[in-house]
């Protein structure tokens, strides 16, 4: 079954894998102390990091995955989030795509990405235009080989255009506005780089994707069973649903 972890080739099939990622993670990662508890971040490879937490009393509290590819977007960084589930080194940030005067006034398209280093921005002054770099990890996903044949798969009267934007999880199903925001979002962009890795530690692999969208860029991984039989390649257009995962690059 595919996961955020399976998504950049680290499959987790049982809580005994879950606390030997963490064990790992601990042993082989960088510490990064902050107010609140300590992070220890493991390169694992090309890109694949994963994010411990161990507690103000070092205390086992948290493990997230991370994908840090090359993507850049500018964005207006709007306040702090985070969902009542949160760990006290998780959260993430609510954000308006781009990095224009009106998207510091509050216009444009929110979103909500979050953050496996959180913690570190105690202090950040918010609102302040930000380029991040965002990881979408894939919860569904389809790629066609041109936009007619994107627009063609659609059934609705509304197309969605080739790139779009949804931020899915600022509301409910009903449609109806979220008390907790959530770091879900359903897009779609052009592919501009792809390949499909492996991953050193595991040798298990699992997909990159370079989306380009809204005059930005995201790094999309996925895991390999959700684009079986499907043909990936640059010039395509890719679309879904996914969690996003992001850090800060600069301010």
């Amino acid at each position: 079954m595919a996961s955020h972890f399976s998504s950049i080739g680290l499959p987790i099939k049982s809580e005994r894998d879950f606390i030997d990622y963490f064990k790992k993670t601990v042993q082989n990662g960088q510490s990064i102390k902050t107010k609140f508890g300590t992070y220890l971040k493991w390169d694992v490879h090309d890109g694949v990091e994963l994010w411990a937490q161990l507690s103000e009393q070092n205390e086992a509290i948290g493990l997230n995955p991370h994908y840090s590819g090359s993507s850049r977007m500018q964005v207006s960084l709007q306040s702090k989030n985070n969902q009542p589930n949160d760990t006290i080194l998780d959260g993430g940030f609510y954000a308006f795509l781009g990095d224009s005067d009106e998207n510091m006034m509050g216009e444009g398209i929110p979103f909500v990405f979050d953050a496996p280093n959180f913690a570190v921005y105690e202090g950040i002054s918010l609102p302040q235009l930000a380029t991040v770099q965002i990881a979408a990890f894939a919860h569904e996903i389809a790629v066609f080989e041109s936009e007619t044949e994107y627009f063609d798969s659609q059934d609705s009267e509304m197309k969605f255009a080739a790139e779009s934007f949804i931020p899915s999880g600022l509301f409910s199903p009903d449609g109806e506005a979220n008390v907790f925001l959530s770091a879900q979002a359903i897009f779609s962009g052009r592919i501009l780089e792809c390949q499909k890795k492996k991953n050193e530690f595991t040798c298990n692999n699992y997909w990159w994707i370079k989306v380009g969208l809204l005059g930005g860029e995201i790094d999309v991984v996925s895991d390999v069973s959700l684009l079986e039989s499907q043909s990936v390649k640059v010039g395509g257009i890719v679309t879904g649903s996914f969690w996003l995962s992001g850090k800060i690059i600069s301010k």
